[in-house]
């Protein structure tokens, strides 16, 4: 087969769909990726050994409703060009991942009758999705919840396959599992190990409420990612309070992240549909801190599955710095047994196995 991927925008949609690109490969299919010319897509793919291509297309702004036009005649000159390049490469079928930029390609592979698989990462759908759902063969989703916001046609193939985490991440998790159970690595997990990160870019409210607590988190093993943009305002505020402990390590970036996530006994994040995967692939208890002002406040809904499970604890962005936030705190990383019983939790959430699961129910629809 010859499958196009598309996706577009932020890494949230990007490596999902690349996860599921390297699962097809591997099972002899010919890859080609699509996205738009703006976003981070194009190297990524690249990066990956996929053909890329790539079509002008643009967001709608909801705070300029003249850009509605232009962004209505640039995604229809993108299906146009979509629907003579995927009859060109021969396409099999075409599976979405969301963002604005995989728009025209999958309304351009329903146009010229190839099937059409939608996979959704969060549990409230993008407009994209909202869009593709309604006539794609297939709906593939991280969380039930989010086909309450779908309207799929009668016959479509809906299935909970999970959030397809990058194979890199997966190999790296096998290779330190590997390593631990012959001896070559110890695992120490005994409560102390505090891991705090927002995403690629951090989080200033995350990294300012930790900051804040430094004197009683001064025998905590503490790694901080700060995100770039954050690292060197994260040092100075810990000058203002004494200056870094010795137990801490302040990174701007974290380029080993499953080590990360695997040594530690706790994580302070965001709730993106990224991170939750990757926290259940390494099984890893976590505080949930929904990033405020994402739409639809998906992420406290993204969240509610590993609360609701028992695998996480969740608070509200307004509450950090407040007792609260530090009763909840200094309450897991003092009770291993609790945090014990967090990762006993991750049982039942789909993880690693999201990318097969997505290829092979595409492949039921293609038959």
């Amino acid at each position: 087969m010859h499958i196009v991927i598309a996706a577009g925008g932020t890494g949230g949609h990007i490596y999902p769909a690349l996860a599921v690109a390297q699962v097809a490969r591997g099972c002899g299919n010919q890859i080609s990726f699509a996205g738009g010319l703006q976003g981070p897509e194009a190297q990524l793919a690249e990066s990956h050994g996929l053909d890329f291509r790539g079509f002008d297309v643009q967001g709608f702004d909801r705070s300029r409703p003249t850009s509605l036009l232009s962004a209505t005649r640039k995604m229809l000159h993108a299906t146009r060009l979509a629907k003579d390049w995927l009859r060109q490469i021969g396409a099999t079928a075409v599976c979405t991942f969301g963002g604005y930029a995989c728009l025209g390609v999958g309304r351009a592979a329903l146009q010229i009758g190839l099937p059409l698989l939608v996979h959704e990462q969060n549990s409230y759908p993008g407009i994209t999705n909202r869009d593709l759902a309604k006539k794609a063969q297939a709906i593939a989703l991280t969380y039930q919840d989010a086909l309450s916001h779908m309207q799929p046609k009668a016959d479509a193939l809906v299935e909970v396959t999970g959030n397809p985490v990058r194979q890199e991440f997966l190999d790296s998790v096998s290779a330190y599992t590997a390593k631990v159970t012959s001896g070559e690595l110890a695992s120490e997990h005994d409560g102390r190990h505090l891991l705090v990160f927002g995403g690629s870019q951090g989080a200033r409210h995350l990294n300012q409420a930790v900051i804040a607590l430094r004197d009683r988190l001064q025998d905590v093993a503490l790694t901080l990612v700060t995100g770039p943009g954050e690292f060197e305002r994260a040092q100075a505020a810990l000058e203002e309070q004494g200056g870094q402990p010795e137990s801490w390590q302040l990174l701007p970036y974290c380029d080993h992240m499953p080590e990360a996530m695997l040594t530690a006994d706790l994580a302070l994040c965001r709730a993106g549909a990224g991170t939750l995967a990757e926290l259940a692939v390494c099984k890893l208890p976590a505080i949930l801190v929904p990033y405020p002002y994402a739409t639809a406040d998906h992420q406290t809904a993204n969240a509610r599955a590993l609360t609701e499970g028992g695998a996480c604890d969740f608070i509200a962005d307004a509450d950090l710095g407040s007792e609260a936030f530090s009763e909840k705190l200094f309450g897991l990383i003092q009770h291993q047994d609790r945090l014990k019983q967090m990762r006993r939790a991750y049982r039942d959430f789909v993880a690693g196995n999201a990318a097969q699961n997505v290829y092979d129910l595409l492949v039921r629809i293609v038959k």
